[in-house]
């Protein structure tokens, strides 16, 4: 801790000393300044760099409050209560029309007006048709895999209307 305060002296020595010729009181004023209370001595030392700086900047104020967070933020975090609304982790629903790229991966409207896609990623062909009934489960890291009433497997889908 003495070090610091050693370093402190001599770096407002070197300051002073380089300062150019006018300013030699200013070790004087800063001097008078640290025998004040604190907040005393803040202002003191404002006032002296103001007077003994000709270009000297206005003294700065302090800074605004920072812009309003909304409550909201961060809640995603916040383990959930077990009486808190969840998701339901699927869905049932009728196919009301079935269109297919040129990759043989289909994109599915449902009679509840969502429409699926199967994603690029996913290999399987489906054997799926108008008026089969479908069920949308969640799965891993926000991933959706849509399986055919009757049929063997799961297809990874993801939602875009």
């Amino acid at each position: 801790m003495i070090r610091f305060w050693a370093r402190l002296a001599v770096g407002v020595a070197a300051i002073v000393a380089l300062a150019p010729a006018g300013h030699a009181d200013v070790w004087s004023d800063l001097q008078a300044c640290r025998k004040l209370g604190d907040a005393e001595r803040l202002a003191c030392f404002d006032r002296v760099l103001a007077q003994h700086d000709t270009a000297a900047a206005p003294v700065a104020t302090r800074p605004e409050a920072p812009a309003a967070v909304k409550p909201t933020f961060g809640e995603d975090r916040l383990p959930q209560s077990e009486t808190a609304a969840k998701e339901p982790e699927s869905m049932v629903a009728k196919v009301a029309s079935v269109r297919w790229n040129a990759f043989k991966h289909f994109t599915v409207t449902l009679d509840n007006g969502q429409v699926w896609r199967q994603l690029d990623s996913d290999t399987v062909t489906a054997d799926l048709a108008a008026a089969a009934t479908v069920k949308i489960t969640r799965g891993f890291l926000s991933s959706y895999s849509l399986s055919i009433e009757g049929a063997w497997g799961t297809f990874k889908v993801k939602r875009i209307k």
